[in-house]
């Protein structure tokens, strides 16, 4: 049964409550049980430690989460112009060019995620939530370099850059990441308008998440992301003597591959791909996208 705060406070409450601008309190339910019928944009849908607020009608929201351990997960909710709010089902696995290939160049495997941009994707970078340990400056470029490795289709298998995907970097900005997380949940929000970038709390071991909005066609229309703070990152090349740091340029590459419509692929099947679950310690690899995420830039683009 649906739970409002201020429908227990009473007229006085409920008086009270609109001369201070409150609204209801937001309905929390589980993606593993039926949606109830009264579910509406602004509540919540939680999928274990991970959560989206319901968007507007005619819109979608995914959440994809990677962490350390090579582990991801997802959820896409569906708000239709008309009809119930739906959980989407993931895509199933993607078909291989060759059973067993799993070569950077040969392997063609990809997922999409069901959106894609039709304009320019416009991003601003939250340079204040840089890690104390890094630099700004360095941060900016790695994140830059990310951006345009999926909009090229950057590649080291000789493939041409035939995608028309496109982005452009605003610049930095006091705005957050529309992310909230504590430590143990994330939760994608309702979007603000602002493509924005930056670093912030994640639950332990978790990478960074990605959140991408889109209407009823398909077409993006919000992608943010966040990486995690506490994690040890270096910002550009690999430093000597590494050990346990984490590339900037290879994990933002996978999270802008989610903005731009990629999906995952599975790590133990496709090891080699930038948007397989798992991104090494102490190497830029999945910098360069393998056969398969050119090969699903360029269905989308």
């Amino acid at each position: 049964m649906r739970t409002r705060l201020l429908a227990l406070l009473g007229p006085l409450g409920l008086l009270a409550g609109c001369l201070a601008g409150d609204g209801p309190e937001p309905l929390e339910v589980s993606a593993d049980e039926p949606l109830p019928v009264e579910l509406a944009a602004g509540d919540i849908i939680r999928a274990h430690d991970i959560a989206v607020v319901v968007p507007d009608r005619g819109e979608s929201v995914t959440i994809t989460v990677e962490t350390e351990a090579g582990t991801a997960v997802e959820l896409t909710i569906r708000n239709p112009l008309e009809g119930p709010i739906e959980v989407v089902s993931p895509e199933p696995e993607p078909v291989v060019i060759a059973a067993g290939v799993t070569g950077v160049c040969q392997d063609g495997a990809y997922k999409l995620a069901g959106h894609r941009w039709t304009t320019p994707y416009q991003w601003r970078f939250q340079a204040d939530s840089t890690p104390d340990a890094n630099s700004k400056a360095n941060v900016e470029t790695a994140l830059t370099n990310a951006a345009r490795a999926i909009a090229s289709s950057r590649n080291d298998c000789g493939l041409a850059d035939l995608v028309a995907a496109s982005q452009q970097y605003l610049g930095r900005t006091t705005i957050a990441p529309n992310i909230t997380a504590t430590l143990t949940t994330i939760t994608c929000g309702a979007r603000d308008g602002t493509n924005a970038v930056g670093f912030g709390r994640l639950p332990t071991n978790y990478l960074g998440v990605a959140c991408s909005w889109s209407d009823g066609a398909g077409t993006a229309l919000e992608g943010d992301v966040r990486l995690a703070r506490g994690s040890a990152w270096y910002a550009l090349a690999v430093p000597a003597g590494c050990a346990g740091r984490v590339g900037i340029q290879p994990v933002a590459t996978h999270e802008f591959g989610h903005v731009f419509g990629l999906g995952h692929v599975s790590e133990a099947s496709h090891p080699n791909m930038t948007m397989s679950t798992a991104t090494a310690a102490c190497t830029n690899s999945a910098y360069s996208l393998g056969l398969g995420d050119v090969r699903g830039l360029r269905q989308l683009y």
